[in-house]
C-alpha cells in the first residue's frame, strides 16, 4: 500500500490522505514541523496518537508524518462489510449492524 500525500506547506496540520488504488478510503495524517519528512508508524492497536510524546522533539527538524493506519485511530477500515474468514459468509462482528 502506497499513500501519496500531496501537501508541501510546513505546518502544522490534520488531513486525511487518499490511498492509492482506492476510491473511498482515506488515512488519517498528522503533520507537523519541517524538513526532511520522517513517517512514523503506530503499532498494532494504537494511533497517531501514540507518538505525542516525541511528535514536538521530531518535528524541530523533520517534517513528521504520523499516521493512523486503515482500521485505526481515525482512519477507516479499508473494506466495509468485511465477511468473518472463520465462518464464510457470516459478517465479521466488528462489521454487524
Amino acid at each position: 500500500m502506497s499513500v501519496a500525500l500531496t501537501e508541501t506547506t510546513p505546518t502544522n496540520r490534520r488531513s486525511h490522505a487518499p490511498i492509492a488504488g482506492t476510491e473511498r478510503s482515506h488515512l488519517f495524517v498528522h503533520r507537523v514541523g519541517s524538513g526532511e519528512p520522517l513517517v512514523l508508524l503506530h503499532g498494532l492497536g494504537e494511533s497517531s496518537i501514540g507518538w505525542r510524546p516525541v511528535i514536538d522533539a521530531l518535528a524541530a527538524h523533520h517534517d513528521v508524518i504520523a499516521v493512523d493506519l486503515p482500521g485505526f485511530g481515525r482512519s477507516p477500515n479499508l473494506r466495509s462489510g468485511a465477511t468473518d474468514r472463520r465462518q464464510p459468509g457470516r459478517r465479521h462482528p466488528a462489521h454487524a449492524g
